[in-house]
C-alpha cells in the first residue's frame, strides 16, 4: 500500500501522507495482533525484527513524501518527480533485500 505514494503527485501531500500513515497504522495493528499470541520474552524474535524493518521503510516513505512536497512547493517539481521515480525502483529493492536478509537468517 505504501508503494502507491510514489505514484501520487508531490503536491497532494494530504493524500500521500494519508496513504503512508494508513500503511503505518495497519502495520502497527498487525504487530499488536501478532505480539498478543507470542509469549513474553526478553529479546527480539524474527517477527519483531521484521516489524522494525517495516516501520523504518514506512517512515522513510513518509519522509520522502514530505521532502518531495517541499521540493514541489519551492518550484522544484522536476527534482521531486525524479526522486519519486527513483523511489519507485528503490523501495521494492529495499523490501526485497529485507526479505532476503530475513530468509537467509532463518
Amino acid at each position: 500500500m505504501a508503494y502507491l505514494v510514489f505514484f501520487l503527485p508531490a503536491a497532494q501531500l494530504d493524500t500521500s501522507a494519508s496513504v503512508a500513515m494508513t500503511a503505518l497504522l495497519s502495520c502497527m495493528a498487525y504487530n499488536v495482533a501478532v505480539s498478543q499470541n507470542m509469549p513474553e520474552i526478553g529479546y527480539l524474535v524474527l517477527s519483531d525484527k521484521f516489524f522494525i524493518a517495516t516501520y523504518v521503510l514506512l517512515l522513510m516513505t513518509l519522509g520522502q513524501t514530505f521532502a518531495t512536497f517541499v521540493l514541489d512547493a519551492n518550484g522544484r517539481a522536476e527534482l521531486a518527480l525524479r526522486i519519486d521515480k527513483q523511489w519507485r525502483v528503490a523501495f521494492p529493492l529495499m523490501v526485497a533485500a529485507i526479505f532476503a536478509f530475513f530468509i537467509a537468517s532463518v
